[in-house]
């Protein structure tokens, strides 16, 4: 029977956990929502049941704030071989950071995605006082304000939305960027960077082929990590002209778990944004000193949803515009010349950049230049405009589903089933981080789960989770 499998594979590990803590490792993985209750006929397969401690190949698929944590838990533990697939050129996803090349722009850093993140729960606190400890984050002052566009440019309004409700105040970031958090956390797996996975097939001993987008062989995994939903959604499809993964999976395997994780993900609702990307140089840094914010909301504008000030290292000005959802939808097939979609062969839109630019830009003047000191305009970039679309940078619960038909459990037949878990801030909270207010689509909502998907691969594994950091 199953127990007797589960047993076997404990004697086999010599991995001495008692009762007590394999009873508390499951318990606590059940009150987190990604393990399913065992009934009593269990449908597991042979494969996953059969998984052991030692030698378990793990592919994680995506090297952002979720992948990074999965790996940094498992790469602790002995016998556990974590590789971490990402198309970007390094960690990071929407917390990556931009540098460029160029001699005369050296040390300048672009955090392009979350510019910073609020820590709600305990159980996130506790993970940022040991980054904070390996002096890969800070404290911020989380400068942030409301500008209401308008003819006179932007005006400060109340530090709330427009709806009265108050905003999140920034509370942490990344140091010396937003990347250097995932780097810090994916640096004891193996990593192969620019590689976008487009094909996973389960061969008949249950291990998973993956193979990238030119169909080159990237090995054979025991058990899959996937952290974003794209890999199941048709978007992925539209930008690269590839079938979803996931779904293709969901057709070689004719999973019932697999497939109505699939058709549920395609529900959750996503929202584009296309962020423009600009520095000043040093010597025309000061003139954006007077501006009273480092993050501002902004409402009444066709383009702009949110204005992200930056000073890197390199004594540049950075800017970071954030358009309108309903602008990113008019510019639907533009990511962006130098983003990671483009280089993974996205199609279309590139010669829409400049356009896109310049609006952004003869609107942001008209937002900023009336708050600048007296004579000040803003001058011409050292660096960029350049364009980077995030295609699903908000994502929102899925509407109309019952407590049955929840991703939360479709993720967790999926682990139990096939030994693929997923896990996203797409998935939903659970109580205590809901109750906190943590949001959907946010930084924490991305760790909470990564946290609560290592210590259930752990259990299935027969291996204890270990804190994040050493």
């Amino acid at each position: 029977g199953s127990q007797g499998l589960r047993e076997l594979e404990l004697a086999r590990s010599g991995t001495a956990l008692g009762a007590h803590m394999r009873a508390a490792l499951v318990s606590s993985c059940l009150s987190l929502g990604l393990m399913a209750q065992r009934p009593a006929a269990v449908h597991s397969s042979s494969a996953v049941a059969s998984t052991r401690s030692a030698g378990t190949r793990i592919a994680v698929l995506g090297g952002g704030i979720t992948g990074t944590i999965v790996a940094s838990r498992l790469t602790r533990v002995p016998g556990a071989d974590v590789t971490i697939f990402e198309m970007g050129r390094g960690f990071g996803g929407r917390m990556a950071s931009r540098r460029t090349r160029e001699p005369e722009l050296k040390g300048l850093v672009i955090n392009h995605g979350a510019p910073s993140f609020c820590a709600r729960t305990p159980r996130f606190r506790s993970l940022l006082a040991e980054l904070e400890v390996a002096s890969v984050v800070r404290r911020v002052d989380g400068r942030v304000c409301v500008l209401r566009a308008g003819a006179g440019g932007g005006q400060i309004v109340a530090a709330e939305d427009d709806g009265g409700e108050p905003l999140r105040r920034a509370e942490w970031e990344g140091l010396p960027s937003m990347s250097a958090i995932a780097d810090y956390l994916g640096r004891g797996a193996t990593t192969r960077f620019s590689t976008m996975i487009a094909g996973i097939e389960r061969g008949p001993t249950g291990c998973f082929r993956l193979t990238d987008k030119d169909g080159t062989d990237q090995g054979e995994f025991d058990r899959i990590v996937v952290t974003s939903h794209t890999l199941a959604h048709s978007r992925f499809e539209n930008v690269f002209a590839i079938p979803p993964p996931l779904r293709a999976l969901a057709e070689q395997t004719g999973s019932t778990a697999l497939a109505s994780l699939v058709r549920l993900v395609e529900r959750v609702p996503s929202v584009p944004v296309l962020a423009v990307l600009l520095a000043l140089s040093p010597t025309d840094a000061h003139v954006l000193d007077s501006l009273p914010f480092a993050q501002a909301e902004v409402l009444g504008s066709a383009r702009i949803s949110k204005v992200v000030l930056q000073r890197p290292p390199s004594g540049h000005a950075v800017i970071v515009v954030h358009s309108t959802p309903e602008f990113a939808h008019a510019h639907a097939n533009v990511h962006g010349s130098s983003s990671t979609a483009a280089r993974m062969g996205a199609a279309g839109g590139s010669e829409r950049e400049a356009e896109i630019c310049a609006e952004v830009l003869d609107e942001l003047r008209g937002l900023l230049e009336p708050m600048l000191a007296p004579g000040d305009t803003l001058p011409a970039p050292a660096y960029g405009p350049l364009v980077h679309r995030w295609g699903s940078a908000f994502v929102g619960a899925i509407e109309g589903l019952s407590a049955d038909e929840g991703l939360t459990k479709s993720a967790a037949r999926l682990h139990d089933e096939m030994g693929i878990t997923v896990c996203g801030d797409f998935l939903p909270l659970d109580d205590e981080a809901a109750a906190a207010g943590v949001q959907l689509g946010s930084v924490e909502a991305a760790a909470l789960s990564a946290m609560a998907a290592a210590q259930a691969i752990s259990e299935a594994c027969m291996i204890p989770p270990v804190s994040v950091v050493q």
